[in-house]
């Protein structure tokens, strides 16, 4: 039983304890008092913002420590920043909070969004040596903000404690500021701090952001939401390529701005490329695969470029070329080559290097990737260094496997049951039909097509069906049919505005219903909420365990020799936690009622089956009955 005194203690600011939730709570305060690093799993509903954010916050004020807490989906910022107005209205004590979105998210000046990150990132660098970013030197000179900087930021301040990166935004481009500085002015004088994972897991922004805040690590209490995300969010810092077309465009550049010596080189580095691609693909002949992969060694890529002494020459000639032209055009072809170059004389370790050919829009595209598989490179050494830190998710399982792989030390790992009532959900695995290459064809795509089309008439209202693939979507869905429900397909081109669009149809469609055909792991199995009767039923087809390619297998090689659990870690519970991340688009609310059904022999073997939460699932053939009794209450 948690106390009105304990809640008070904690900053809790809603009136009850959810079930279960006391649990997570009392954890995460000795997690704090210890200085440990908890990752938790935390199904939906657990109130896991809640249950973190204040207590961190109480503790902060009392260890003089500041609270980061980050998160990937615009939603959780929100949901963040809700939670904190909810502890200042409650408790009425005094604290800041400010929200930082992306930089480039945050920048005035105009046709920004025409600039990848990466580019945006050497466009900024060059108006600030430049000195011709209007809103950057009014807001900052040689030794920090400017006293007018400092002043507007503390007129924001004064007005709301807790301020939105889209409030920021407004406000300092009216007054024509940089709002990313502004917000950094903001975000050193407050408790606590919501922004992306960038902020602290990339090592060159934390480095920048740490010392515009002059705070170390030690003195940071980290909460990390939806940290199911954080491994692959982390690894793709570690990645980098060049293709035909970035060759191309760099080839381009050079010849454009009159630099004959790039010119040479470029072509050179062509030249290279197509080298080892035609050694690939005598790797594949005879091997009817869309996509040609063959690994490459660092060495034999500096060998084709004359040895290690003509390399060093190329790339400081490129990047001397490259900083040339951003002085001019503040974005370079040319350097990011270079930058890509540069990084290719990297450790070797927990890196892979291959050339690939796969066919595209533009034409076939080789590239040459220096692809990290350890993510733990970079993450291990903040969750050492900071004061204490919470991770947690939905669908974080097995905690231990994401704590090995982004290397936590001093850890605690909890996984917690489901706060909502047991009699609402009806959860089923159905081993009646597989998705299995082995037995793919069009009789089995016809029996789920069946099987599906009466689920569909059994459960009432909304349904999700989601497919391991866009091809076993349209494979199965053409086989499923219904007179009285609308059918929605989802498409592998989908933009944000396409996926928006389909969801308002969606729900307009709640009665009589309708079903929405989508893909495990893309546009609608994760961010989304239907709550009450807009999605009843949920019904996932097959394990989304595609052929592996050969990153995958070079992970289970590396998995398999750091933590005896390759297969599993990079095969198996990623394509798991798909289909536990589908499924939980269903239940958003303790008064939700719906079904989730597992539609696949495979969820029944040991290997996959010990994975699922065990509270109230049904193995089951007779499906029809359960769905008729759960139906009829």
């Amino acid at each position: 039983m948690i106390t009105d005194e304990k809640r008070k203690e904690w900053l809790f600011p809603f009136d009850e304890v959810r079930p279960i939730q006391d649990e997570l709570l009392l954890e995460v305060e000795k997690t704090l008092r210890e200085k440990k690093n908890l990752i938790v799993h935390a199904p939906t509903g657990l109130g896991k913002t809640a249950s973190t954010l204040p207590i961190a916050l109480s503790f902060a004020i009392k260890e003089g420590l500041k609270v980061i807490f980050l998160t990937n989906r615009h939603t959780q910022h929100q949901i963040a920043l809700d939670t904190l107005q909810k502890i200042k209205d409650v408790h009425r004590i005094n604290f800041s909070a400010v929200d930082l979105i992306g930089k480039k998210a945050m920048c005035s000046q105009p046709k920004i969004e025409l600039f990848a990150s990466g580019e945006f990132n050497e466009y900024c660098k060059g108006l600030v040596e430049d000195k011709s970013c209007g809103f950057y030197t009014k807001t900052m000179d040689k030794t920090g903000p400017t006293w007018e900087a400092e002043q507007f930021a503390e007129k924001i301040k004064r007005s709301t404690s807790i301020v939105s990166g889209e409030n920021i935004v407004l406000l300092a481009k009216q007054e024509e500021f940089c709002s990313y500085e502004i917000a950094s002015i903001l975000a050193k004088k407050c408790q606590v701090i919501i922004a992306d994972y960038n902020y602290i897991f990339n090592p060159f922004i934390r480095k920048t952001f740490l010392h515009k805040l002059d705070i170390a690590l030690e003195k940071v209490i980290l909460i990390v939401d939806e940290g199911h995300n954080l491994p692959n969010r982390v690894s793709e810092m570690l990645n980098s390529k060049i293709s035909n077309f970035s060759i191309r465009n760099a080839l381009n550049e050079a010849r454009k701005t009159h630099h004959p010596e790039a010119v040479e080189h470029i072509e050179r580095i062509a030249e290279a490329l197509n080298e080892l691609n035609e050694m690939n693909m005598l790797n594949h002949q005879g091997k009817n695969f869309e996509e040609k992969e063959t690994l490459t060694e660092k060495d034999f890529f500096l060998k084709s470029l004359g040895g290690k002494g003509a390399y060093d020459q190329l790339l400081a000639e490129l990047e001397t070329a490259g900083d040339e032209i951003r002085k001019k055009h503040y974005r370079s072809y040319i350097g990011a080559l270079a930058s890509f170059l540069n990084g290719w004389l990297g450790e070797d370790p927990g890196f892979i290097r291959y050339i690939s050919q796969k066919p595209g829009k533009e034409g076939t595209s080789i590239s040459l990737n220096h692809i990290g598989l350890d993510p733990s490179f970079i993450t291990r050494d903040v969750f050492h260094e900071v004061y204490a830190s919470v991770v947690m998710s939905g669908t974080l399982t097995p905690p231990k496997m994401y704590c090995d792989l982004l290397g936590i030390e001093r850890s605690v790992e909890k996984i917690f049951s489901s706060p909502f009532p047991p009699e609402n959900k009806l959860a089923m695995i159905v081993p009646l039909t597989t998705t299995r290459y082995e037995v793919r064809g069009e009789e089995m795509f016809k029996r789920m097509g069946q099987i599906c089309t009466e689920m569909v008439s059994l459960i009432p209202g909304n349904i999700l069906i989601f497919f391991p693939s866009y091809g076993l979507l349209s494979s199965v869905s053409r086989h499923i049919q219904t007179k009285e429900k609308k059918m929605l397909f989802e498409k592998r081109e989908f933009t944000k505005k396409d996926k928006l669009a389909m969801l308002r149809e969606f729900k307009r469609n709640k009665e009589p219903g309708a079903v929405l055909f989508a893909v495990a792991g893309a546009n609608f199995a994760e961010g989304i909420d239907l709550p009450g009767n807009q999605l009843n039923g949920v019904i996932v087809v097959g394990l989304p365990l595609g052929r592996p390619d050969l990153k995958t297998e070079e992970l289970i090689k590396y998995y398999n020799q750091k933590f005896s659990h390759g297969r599993e870690y990079a095969y198996v519970y990623p394509a798991f936690n798909k289909c536990l991340q589908s499924a939980g688009r269903c239940i958003r609310s303790e008064t939700d009622k719906g079904t989730v059904i597992f539609l696949d022999e495979r969820f029944i073997l040991p290997g996959y089956f010990k994975c699922f939460p065990k509270e109230n699932l049904i193995v089951t053939k007779d499906y029809q009955t359960y769905l008729k009794k759960f139906w009829e209450k």
